[in-house]
């Protein structure tokens, strides 16, 4: 039977490997284990992960008390600089499908400095009159303007 399994395995041949391992370990058997028994009951198997559950969501809450707590990170919230845009800018993809805002890539790319001074300062003045930068989750229209360090908060 051992040779019958590797010859299965060395010509890839699934199906019969799992069929040969089927014949030497016996059909699969379901179940759940507490401790050291075997569980093959469902009511016992339901009751068994009904306890685990409880015991595990059920925790006492002063744990969390003991999590440190540190402050936030309130440069987050300060507007990208020009040098974040160009970044941003020449990570831009050419030749692809333009994103929600419908502009392409090139546009930005293609549209030099003052174009990219322009939307910053759009940027900031809208962001100034919204009281402030919400993280950008009122801009999804503009990902262009989102830095890693905001691309991972959305």
């Amino acid at each position: 039977m051992a040779a019958e399994l590797q010859d299965a395995a060395d010509s890839h041949d699934m199906k019969q490997f799992y069929n040969g391992l089927k014949a030497v370990y016996g059909p699969k058997v379901s179940g759940s284990v507490k401790g050291s028994k075997s569980i093959c009951d469902k009511i016992q198997i339901l009751q068994h992960w009904a306890e685990h559950f409880e015991t595990v969501l059920n925790f006492d809450d002063t744990v969390l008390d003991e999590i440190p707590l540190w402050p936030p990170a309130a440069h987050l919230d300060d507007p990208p600089t020009m040098q974040e845009v160009n970044k941003a800018v020449h990570q831009l993809a050419s030749d692809k499908a333009p994103g929600a805002d419908c502009i392409p890539a090139e546009v930005f790319k293609e549209g030099g400095i003052k174009l990219r001074e322009h939307l910053l300062h759009l940027y900031i003045n809208y962001m100034g009159s919204r009281g402030g930068s919400p993280g950008f989750q009122g801009w999804p229209h503009c990902p262009h303007l989102q830095t890693e360090r905001q691309q991972s908060f959305l």
